[in-house]
């Protein structure tokens, strides 16, 4: 609205006075005046006051008045208006229909219900079933598409699901499908979907085609959630249906609950829909009750009678009014639109209330705009708070004295007096507009007392304050006092309460939405408090104090030194009570930190203060805390330093003692002690180690060492260092070995000397020793020279290793000149005369010796396995492919070229023998060949085609025929190569392109198309705009100009204003600028294109020239200028006549002239800037835009306000250094402006930046800045900075726990940022091991995992079982790293391992005793034991012996190699028994072996080769053999006791067998001696034992074990000068496996096969079976016991095959590969009765048998393959085996150990030899098995426990005289258990039994009698001897006893003699 020049006069007059008020004001710290009645609650007395209702019952009713004007004949003539307070639109929300109801699914729940439902209300409940739906009476569209749908939705699942669909329209989550009466639309909604879980409301709002979603109702702007258009209204569907939850089809099935879902046939507004979410209807200034029309449901923003349409911008023109264009409420008084008025009823005395509402103002101005006219008396009353009575303010009126008794202009003789002013008639009273303002700081016509020094006059103050205002009307001007008359009412524009809030002067703005109010209490005031009211706690130095203009009274602060939290003000301690600049009265109160005093600076007593610490600091204030053991006396007291305050609480130190509290030792001291009475000890330092003689230590004593010294004294070089000494300045000097010779890098501390490898020397170990060359990383290498071409007591080159060599490994050659040997890669051959193959020319002065054949690929023959053949290693020709030529066959031959692509070979030319010329080829690259010219137009690879211009090629005479094309129709000279056809222009055919197309003429060669006709599709013409009065117009050529165009003629409004060719070229763009036109005027063009043939129009173009845009045009007011905001409006100017598309309103300011700042862009009139900068000159322009272009008014000068500073941001802060950061001070949104106007006050700017020093390295601060000026301060908010890096300190030991036996997880955290004091960026993590090297350290720290500072842990894998381990971690920033303290973890139990069998011995005839070893890999804490026992097998008689020690095979002795002396002369002499069974090959068994170390250089070895003994010698460099010569070839593996005695002389070795046959051997070498040797193995040698020698033939060692007995070894210890031998006693062997005790002597009468004792296996090797689809295992067996395992074999893809004997039966089980399984059991034959029984077990295919004793087979089927790859335990399987393993992991039900005889195993045609081929053995006897006789049958393997304790030993009784039994061990711990293999033993020999008296005496001569007896009957032991006795018969007392005969074999007849006769004996 534009007002009329009194209007606008009036309201610039009160802007002006409110801008005066403002600017006094704004000096101190007091908030803006605004008018705090705008939209406030009012009401009239009488109370039906407004026109527009009944004054007595309040109904609404239409009434009229006469209209106001500024016109005087306005009061006298009636223009009448009407007043209709009716509301446009419902005042009242409609009905819905309700659609929710209960179904056989859909169920009502009344527990789970939407937020705010009502007592009683139900959801309901849609589940995931196809009949979940409702079918409600189908509801109606309203008119115009009305409708409002309302929900509320608690959807369970997330996937797409319908709400509701009915005859109009379907809603899903994400989609709408709705009908038109065009049909079914869709529309895709903006919303992705609904939570599953909580409760979300939704309305869909449809007004015509315009629909809207709202979710959760309004959002914040009071707009939906998303609005859109539909395409049509949507229409009913006659017979449609209802579906909620689904569609009709059964789609989209909702799952959730649903509530209050309802149906509306209007379009209900978006406060309503408020209402429905909420519940709450959201309440408006202006007739709340009034709604906005169904079209426009959103109420205008800013002016709330207009509403808008949702979708639409608030800017927008489409506006509709909410309440009736004829009304006139009592709201518009005071609404702050001045387009508004109030009209009363009918009165001449009415009274207006207005209340302020939220709070008490200062209230300095009050202003009534009349639209009527003005009334004669007013009154102005307010309410000084809400309790208060009425007290009146302010009297007006046209005669005071008539009116209210009180004199015109009357004074005011005090600040709160009240007079009465009369009106101003001059000029006169307007008839309309008129201005009635009270100010109540007036300083005429009669000023008010204090109007000048408002802020120091009290009663002024409270005289502003109200909260309630009355204004009471009486009379009016220029109207007759006539009832009828219609002008009789008060019309008010505006009501204008110009106010603040009351912040006591504290503050710059308060919140004036809060109820009451609340002031925003400047910061810098230290206020607090609604109205900034009270002092902040530790802020009353001064009394609270009022601010006024000049002084802030700001609240000061107590000086508490941050020990207090508040402070009160005491009027005696303050020196100047009345000045509130000086002085000051605050006493802290409840001092903290053991502080006290008024300022809480005084220490309390026990306390000192340090002055090194601020007095602010909570520290400042400390304990005395001295250190009594390092005071005199023990002192606890502290007393002040006078000399040095720094000192103060200083304790009395003791001598050596030093520091404040006498808790530090002096320089050069340590352990500080209280018994000590000079406090501190000596450190004691070596002066050598530690640096620049600094005695000082730490608190250990450790003293600062040079860089290479260690020792707590620094008495010692460091390991690797050596010589310590004073002058060298890091202490010690490096060992410096050389890596490749040295085994360590450390050496001996005090000379240096390196550890070299055994082949190298020298005190830094470089050097090789003699012997050996080539110092490397493996040390030294041994010469190879032959020792027979070498001079004695030399050696190779410790270098190179020689002169001249040659090595069999490749060809090298010498180059003498340089001494180096050359490896000639490329040769070959025997005699080094061959190149490698694909290599040629053999040259010796070649480095590589040949050079690379290079053979082409593509043309090099091939052989058959497709590699390219070699060349002629002479000529280095390579075999080329036909056509192929050149050494290296990349050459084509005459008449061929290569074939394209890297093809092989060469391809031929086939030149056409017509079309080239004759006696050419081709190119032998390209393959061209050579065509024919003269014009013949021939062309093509071959000559056999034409070229462009010709056509026809003809093969008989080789030409081509010209294509003769017109070429006024022709594109071109050529033509198709077989028809002759030209390419014809467009309007031209014919095969030579010479005649025109049909409806076409005239034939042209300048003619693009040939021939013509008239032009078509000529495209309309476009423009651009020059200026408002030209037009530049262009077209295009015709899309078919069918012709040379000759002119184009250009319309305008029908009218040709062009014709002709605008450059010259009719086919390109024409351009044609039209002048001289009018500015925004339409213009109509199209254009002709004309040829010979005729013309085209084009399509019309209408085009507009823009409106001339003037400038400096006047039009924009400024006004209401504050620090941040003025208001502006404007007005279109008037010589612009196009539509104003958007103003624009930018400024420039001195700081900132370019570019221009653009505060506003829009279509409106006015703008509010909010974004000013405060204290600002501005020039502000408006730009004024319409679609043509802007044009720029004339400039507006304004200045804004101070105001405080705005905009601080955190300092910039920046890190220098790990102590010190650097601060910028000042750092604001934009930066300090220069001072360019004289309303600004220069000040030289602040400092900007600081350095704040000595801070924490690594250590996080916050700053904040504070920003002041005279209007107020500013903070800034805190920024952090962290310092720079420094070395870190310490950090936390590691966490190290044991996760598994072999697995520690080792852990670590974060260290603390004081500690690392930095970003960690690595991580160490070191094991500490124990060193073996005497003069490394003792430990040494081995890194183990090295990761990322992300990283906190690691598994450390690979360890031993229960093993302790010692780890330390370190962590590293970018500065340094440090280590943490040790810390040791274990890993867990794991079953013990390595449990040996037991050693088992008797320890008498019915005891035995057993130890154990512990287990090798204990695992776990010392396990506790179980020792089991049960009989061998086959013991139940015992055994008949002889003597001698019991070789039962796969076993040996060992003893020391003290045993053979080291001597030129040997001597060596046995007794052995042995029996080859039946037909079997002679035996070859080791009797003895000897040997020297190293390549076993030396040896003596005594053996059975093919059943005859041997003796082999070798004293170093040549072996000898020696067997009988004169035996006849007899064996010795018979049975029978044979004597064998070996004697070596030197070079000579001698055999003598049973003392009579004898051979002899030399050998051929001149060594005499035979040295010591390694050790003595007797009947074997351990199966890891390895022979270096290679000896052949006779010379050969046999290594099988003996099986057998031997006796009798006895050695020759000294030869010369008398022989002395020794004999060999059994018992001190070092070591033996699988041998018998020789106690228990050589067992008798054995039968064939091996004795498997129990508890024990044979494994025979891994190929000694492979299984197979056909196979034979044959063997006879005898055992006594029910169950036992006999073999077991497995392989691949867990195949096996297990035998074993179940309840005396057999039983086989076998896997094949294929996962088929089958189990064979005999039946009706019992295997156990101690007899043999011969077993075979066959398979043919899939046939699978076992027989046995030739009864009926067992037989079963199996398919697949049985492949076998593991050895064959036979008769058991060792505990700690993979075989083992194997049967754990297949779960096998496996049978105890066999026990019983075994023999003639054959697997698979092969022959088992257990005495040769096994790889362990265990408690099996092979040298036979016991007698069939005396044992029980069928009995089950019984096993006893026999011990149960911690203990490793235990002696069993109580047992069988000379039986063997069993032990086994288990050795348990937490983790389980494991056992060893069984141990046999026997218990001791008792006493013969069984003794028979001699028999048989003959007497032989008179001395000599023989007599015979028989052997005992019972076997209790080995008999040693028989003692004979005899007496004299004549002499009964005298007995003659024999001496004790050795019992040989099984003699038992003795000859006595001599005999003194004739005495007679009685035996």
């Amino acid at each position: 609205m534009r007002y009329n020049s009194v209007q606008r006069g009036a309201f610039l007059l009160f802007i002006c006075i409110l801008t005066r008020v403002q600017h006094v004001f704004s000096q101190g710290s007091f908030p803006p005046l605004v008018n705090v009645g705008e939209n406030k609650p009012t009401s009239t007395s009488p109370e039906y006051g407004t026109c527009g209702y009944n004054p007595d019952t309040g109904a609404l009713q239409r009434s009229a008045f006469c209209r106001s004007s500024a016109l005087a004949e306005s009061v006298t003539r009636c223009t009448l208006d009407y007043c209709i307070q009716d509301c446009r639109s419902r005042t009242s929300t409609p009905s819905p229909r309700i659609l929710l109801s209960q179904t056989s699914c859909v169920t009502a729940d009344g527990a789970n219900i939407r937020p705010g439902s009502e007592a009683g209300s139900q959801s309901f409940i849609f589940r995931d079933v196809s009949t979940c739906f409702i079918m409600p009476v189908v509801p109606t569209v309203g008119n115009n598409g009305r409708l409002t749908l309302s929900v509320w939705l608690r959807p369970d699942s997330g996937d797409d699901g319908s709400v509701n669909l009915c005859r109009h329209d379907v809603f899903r989550y994400n989609t709408l499908d709705y009908r038109t009466s065009t049909g079914l639309k869709f529309l895709t909604l903006e919303h992705n979907s609904f939570s599953v879980g909580p409760w979300t409301h939704l309305v869909v709002q449809v007004f015509s085609t315009k629909i809207s979603f709202f979710i959760d109702g309004l959002e914040i702007d009071g707009t939906p959630y998303y609005t859109a258009d539909l395409v049509g209204q949507i229409a009913d569907e006659a017979d449609a249906q209802t579906r909620i939850g689904q569609r009709v089809s059964g789609a989209n099935q909702y799952i959730g609950r649903m509530q209050d879902m309802y149906f509306y046939q209007e379009t209900l507004t978006n406060r309503e829909i408020e209402e429905l979410y909420s519940g709450i209807f959201p309440e408006l200034h202006l007739e709340s009750d009034c709604r906005c029309p169904d079209s426009h449901p959103r109420v205008h923003p800013l002016l709330d009678r207009y509403c808008l349409q949702n979708g639409e911008a608030d800017t927008s023109p489409n506006q509709q009014e909410r309440l009736n264009e004829d009304a006139h409420p009592l709201a518009f008084a005071n609404d702050g639109d001045l387009g508004s008025y109030w009209v009363s009823a009918f009165s001449d005395d009415m009274i207006l209330y207005l209340d302020l509402a939220n709070g008490q103002y200062q209230v300095f101005y009050v202003v009534l705009q009349f639209y009527s006219p003005q009334p004669k008396s007013l009154s102005i009353s307010r309410k000084y708070n809400d309790s208060s009575d009425w007290t009146f303010w302010q009297f007006f009126a046209d005669d005071c004295v008539s009116k209210f008794d009180m004199p015109n202009n009357g004074p005011l003789p005090t600040p709160t007096t009240v007079n009465c002013l009369q009106f101003k008639t001059t000029p006169p009273i307007p008839y309309s507009n008129a201005n009635i303002t009270f100010q109540l700081l007036a300083p005429e016509p009669v000023p008010r007392p204090g109007y000048n020094n408002f802020y120091n006059t009290p009663e002024l103050l409270q005289f502003v304050k109200a909260t309630q205002i009355r204004i009471r009307l009486q009379d009016h001007y220029h109207v007759p006092s006539d009832p009828r008359n219609r002008h009789r009412y008060y019309g008010i524009d505006e009501v204008t309460i110009s106010a603040r809030c009351d912040c006591n002067g504290h503050a710059l703005s308060c919140d004036l939405e809060s109820d009451p109010y609340k002031c925003n209490c400047l910061s810098a005031s230290r206020t607090t408090g609604d109205h900034c009211e009270l002092c902040l706690p530790l802020y009353n130095d001064k009394p609270f104090r009022y601010g006024d203009q000049t002084n802030g009274y700001n609240c000061k602060p107590c000086n508490c030194y941050k020990h207090a939290d508040s402070c009160v003000y005491d009027v005696s301690v303050d020196p100047f009570p009345n000045d509130h600049s000086r002085g000051g009265g605050g006493v802290c109160i409840n001092c903290q930190h053991n502080t006290q005093g008024r300022y809480c600076d005084q220490c309390q007593e026990g306390f000192f203060r340090d002055p090194t610490i601020p007095i602010d600091s909570p520290d400042a204030c400390n304990l005395c805390g001295c250190y009594t053991d390092g005071t005199v006396g023990a002192s606890p007291y502290c007393q002040p330093n006078i000399l040095n305050p720094k000192l103060g609480g200083q304790c009395q130190c003791k001598p050596h003692t030093t520091g404040r509290s006498c808790d530090t030792c002096e320089r050069g001291y340590y352990n500080l002690s209280p018994s000590n009475p000079d406090g501190c000890e000596s450190c004691g330092c070596n002066i050598d180690g530690i640096v620049n003689g600094e005695m000082g230590c730490n608190d250990l004593g450790v003293c600062t060492c040079k860089t290479y010294v260690i020792g707590d004294k620094c008495d010692r070089c460091n390991y690797g260092y050596y010589n310590l000494s004073s002058e060298n300045p890091n202490g010690c000097q490096s060992c410096a070995c050389n890596p490749d010779g040295a085994a360590s890098i450390y050496c001996n501390p005090s000379n240096g000397e390196c550890q070299c490898k055994p082949s190298v020397q020298g005190a830094k170990c470089n050097e090789c020793r003699d012997g050996y060359y080539g110092l490397g990383p493996n040390g030294c290498t041994a010469c190879t020279c032959d020792g027979s071409g070498t001079e004695p007591g030399t050696f190779c080159d410790k270098v190179t290793g020689g002169l001249y060599f040659r090595d069999s490994t490749g060809c090298y050659i010498m180059r003498f000149q340089q001494w180096t040997v050359y490896l000639q890669i490329l040769v070959t051959g025997r005699s080094c005369n061959q190149c490698e193959q694909n290599n040629w020319g053999l040259d010796a002065a070649n480095p590589d010796g040949c050079v690379a054949c290079d053979c082409d690929l593509t043309g090099t023959q091939r052989g058959v396995d497709g590699q390219v053949l070699g060349c002629d290693q002479n000529s280095g020709q390579c075999p080329c492919l036909t056509s192929r030529t050149g050494r290296q066959c990349d050459s084509c031959s005459t008449g061929t070229y290569q074939a394209p692509g890297n093809g092989n070979g060469c391809l031929s030319c086939n030149c056409h023998p017509t079309g080239s010329i004759e006696g050419t080829s081709c190119n032998s690259l390209t393959g061209q060949c050579v065509c024919r010219g003269g014009g013949s137009g021939v062309s093509g690879l071959r000559c056999d085609s034409c070229l462009a211009e010709y056509w026809n090629f003809d093969p008989t005479s080789g030409t081509c025929a010209l294509c003769n094309c017109n070429p006024a129709g022709s594109l071109n000279n050529t033509c198709e190569a077989n028809t002759g056809q030209c390419a014809c222009k467009e309007l031209v055919m014919g095969r030579q392109c010479d005649r025109c197309k049909p409806a076409s003429s005239n034939l042209d060669a300048d003619n693009p198309q040939g021939c013509s006709k008239a032009p078509s599709q000529q495209p309309p013409p476009i423009y651009q705009v020059i200026n408002p009065y030209t037009l530049l117009v262009s077209w295009d050529a015709p899309d078919e100009p069918n012709g040379i165009i000759q002119q184009y003629r250009l319309y305008r409004d029908n009218v040709v204003v062009f014709t002709g060719i605008t450059n010259g070229d009719a086919m390109s763009t024409q351009q044609y600028e039209d002048t001289g036109l009018t500015p925004y005027t339409l213009y109509v063009y199209y254009v002709e294109a004309v040829n010979e043939a005729g013309s085209a129009p084009s399509p019309t173009l209408v085009a507009r020239t823009p409106d001339a845009i003037p400038s400096g045009f006047d039009v924009l007011t400024i006004s209401n200028i504050r620090a941040r905001t003025a208001d502006f409006r404007w007005f279109k100017p008037s010589d612009i006549n196009a539509p104003v598309t958007q103003y624009i309103l930018t400024s420039v300011t001195p700081s900132k002239p370019t570019p221009p700042t653009q505060h506003y862009t829009g279509p409106n009139l006015a703008y509010n800037a909010i974004d000013l900068i405060p204290f600002t000159n501005y020039t502000f322009r408006l730009t004024v835009c319409t679609t043509d272009g802007c044009g720029q008014g004339k400039a507006e000068l304004a200045y804004t306000d101070m105001a405080p500073p705005e905009g601080v941001l955190p300092p910039n802060i920046t890190a220098l250094s790990e102590t010190r950061i650097f601060y910028p001070l000042c750092r604001m949104v934009q930066p300090p402006r220069p001072t360019l106007s004289p309303l600004e006050d220069p000040v030289d700017p602040p400092a900007t930046n600081f350095t704040v020093e000595d801070l924490d390295p690594f250590t996080q601060y916050e700053f904040k800045l504070t920003a002041m000026n005279t209007a107020g301060t500013t903070e800034s908010m805190w920024a952090i900075v962290r310092t720079m890096e420094e070395f870190p300190i310490s950090i936390p030991a590691p966490i190290v726990t044991g996760i598994s036996s072999s697995a520690l997880n080792i852990s670590w955290v974060q260290p603390p940022d004081d500690e690392i004091r930095g970003f960690v960026v690595l991580y160490n993590l070191f094991q500490i091991t124990t060193s073996t090297d005497p003069f490394a350290p003792p430990e040494q720290e081995v890194r183990v995992y090295s990761g990322s500072g992300s990283q906190r842990h690691f598994i450390m894998t690979g360890l031993t079982p229960y093993s302790s381990h010692v780890l330390l971690l370190e962590a590293c920033n970018s500065i340094g790293c440090v280590k943490s303290d040790r810390a040791s973890g274990n890993t867990l139990e794991d079953v013990p391992s390595g449990l040996r069998a037991p050693f088992v011995d008797g320890y008498n005839s019915s005891t035995m005793q057993v130890t154990w070893d512990p287990p090798q890999q204990q695992n776990g804490p010392a396990p506790s034991y179980q020792a089991h026992r049960m009989i061998a097998a086959f013991s139940g008689v015992p055994p008949l012996v002889e003597k001698g020690a019991r070789f039962p095979g796969g076993g040996y002795y060992l003893f020391s190699n003290m045993i053979l002396p080291s001597s030129a002369y040997t001597g060596i002499e046995l007794k052995f028994r042995v029996n080859r069974v039946g037909l079997a090959d002679p035996i070859s068994a080791l009797l003895l072996f000897a040997a020297s170390d190293g390549e076993q250089e030396e040896y003596i070895v005594i053996q059975l080769r093919d059943g005859r003994p041997w003796f082999l010698f070798d004293p170093q460099g040549g072996a000898a053999a020696a067997t009988p010569t004169n035996d006849g070839g007899r064996t010795y593996d018979d049975g029978e006791w044979h004597h064998v005695l070996v004697t070596r002389d030197g070079f000579l070795g001698q055999i003598t067998v049973d003392d009579v046959y004898t051979g002899t051997a030399t050998a051929s070498t001149s060594n005499t001696i035979i040295g010591l040797t390694t050790g003595v193995y007797i009947g074997g040698l351990p199966p890891d034992f390895t022979i270096q020698r290679s000896d052949s033939g006779n010379n050969a060692i046999i290594r099988n074990t003996f099986i057998g007995c031997m006796r009798g070894i006895r050695v020759e210890k000294v030869h010369l000068p008398i022989p002395y031998w020794e004999d060999l006693d059994w018992d001190i062997s070092l070591d033996k496996r699988n041998m018998v005790p020789s106690w228990q002597g050589c067992p008798t009468l054995l039968q064939e096969g091996g004795h498997f004792v129990g508890g024990g296996y044979a494994v025979l090797p891994s190929n000694s079976f492979t299984g197979g689809d056909n196979f034979v295992i044959s063997f006879s067996l005898r055992t006594e016991l029910n169950d036992g395992m006999l073999l077991f074999a497995y392989g691949d893809e867990d195949s096996y095959l297990l035998l074993q004997i179940v309840n005396g039966n057999l039983q086989l089980t076998m896997t094949t590969t294929n996962g088929n399984s089958a189990t064979l059991t005999t039946s009706g034959v019992s295997l156990c009765t101690g007899q043999w029984n011969t077993v075979i077990i066959t398979r043919l295919s899939s046939q699978l048998s076992i027989l046995v004793q030739g009864r009926s087979p067992a037989t079963q089927s199996i398919v697949g393959s049985l492949v076998i790859t593991s050895g064959v335990p036979v008769g058991g399987i060792p505990q700690e085996s993979v075989a083992m393993d194997f049967v754990k992991e297949m779960a096998l039900d496996l049978q105890p150990e066999f026990g019983g005889c075994l023999k003639d195993l054959d697997l698979a045609g092969t022959q088992a030899d257990f005495s040769h081929q096994t790889v362990l053995i265990s408690n099996v006897y092979l040298d036979g098995c016991p007698e069939s006789d005396g044992f029980s049958s069928c009995t089950d393997i019984a096993s006893t426990v026999v011990y149960d304790g911690m203990g490793q030993q235990l002696e069993d009784q109580n047992l069988l005289m000379f039986t063997e039994y069993l032990y086994q061990v288990s050795a348990s711990n937490n983790a389980g258990s494991t056992y060893s293999d069984w141990a046999v033993g026997r218990t001791r020999d008792g006493p013969p039994s069984g003794v028979t008296p001699p028999t048989d005496p003959v007497s032989i001569t008179g001395y000599i009698i023989r007599v015979s007896w028989q052997r005992p009957s019972g076997n209790t032991g080995l008999l040693t001897h028989y003692l004979l006795t005899a007496y004299d018969q004549d002499r009964p007392g005298e007995f003659v006893q024999t001496r004790g005969l050795k019992i040989q074999a099984l003699q038992n007849t003795q000859v006595i003699s001599p005999i003194p006769p004739p005495i007679q004996d009685i035996l």
